[in-house]
Formats: structure tokens, C-alpha cells, sequence
């Protein structure tokens, strides 16, 4: 059995949330010893998959998508900028979306 099935199991049979998901692999990757190995490996991931396939919902997608073009992921986390996509998803492109994003910030 592999990392990701033993956690899918564990994740399922404790009923985690997917917040709560997130939030504990973000956690171990946190406390991993080498944060190099890490960038190498986001860079890797990068080069060989694009960002979009990763999510399977568009508006997931999209909330990506506007952060890469602001040039900010940490963004997705941002509880203020999920709502903002969430509410514009389907509305505008994403290009229109970090657009107005900037200008709601005085970027």
C-alpha cells in the first residue's frame, strides 16, 4: 500500500473534511527536513502537469488560474480571495479576474 492509498483510507475512515485534509498534509510537508527538495519537486509537478488538470472542479481550476496570473499562490488560502472567485467563477476570465483583483487591492 502506498502513501496515498493509506491516507485515503485513514481519511475516510476517520471522516475528515477536505479542509482538514488540506490542512494536515500542509502541515507535514511544513515539517518535512528539506524545504530545497521540496521547491524541486513543485517545480517538477509544474513542468510535467499542468496546473489546471491537478483539479478535477473548474472553479478550483479557475481560483488557481487567477492566482498564478497575480503571481501569488499563496492566495488560494486567503478566505477573502476564494469567495471573490467563487462569486466571479463563470462570470469573467481569469485574466478579467486578477484584473480586478488588483484594483480592488490599488495594485
Amino acid at each position: 500500500m502506498g502513501e496515498r492509498e493509506l491516507f485515503a483510507i485513514t481519511a475516510s475512515e476517520e471522516g475528515w473534511s477536505d479542509t482538514t485534509q488540506i490542512d494536515l498534509l500542509l502541515d507535514y510537508i511544513e515539517n518535512q527536513d528539506s524545504i530545497d527538495a521540496f521547491a524541486d519537486f513543485l517545480a517538477e509537478r509544474r513542468a510535467h502537469v499542468p496546473t489546471a488538470s491537478l483539479y478535477t472542479d473548474p472553479a478550483d481550476a479557475f481560483l488557481w488560474e487567477v492566482a498564478e496570473l497575480l503571481q501569488h499562490a499563496g492566495l488560494t488560502q486567503n478566505p477573502e480571495f476564494q469567495t471573490f472567485c467563487a462569486t466571479i467563477f463563470d462570470t469573467m476570465t481569469a485574466e478579467q479576474a486578477a484584473d480586478f483583483w488588483r484594483m480592488r487591492d490599488g495594485d
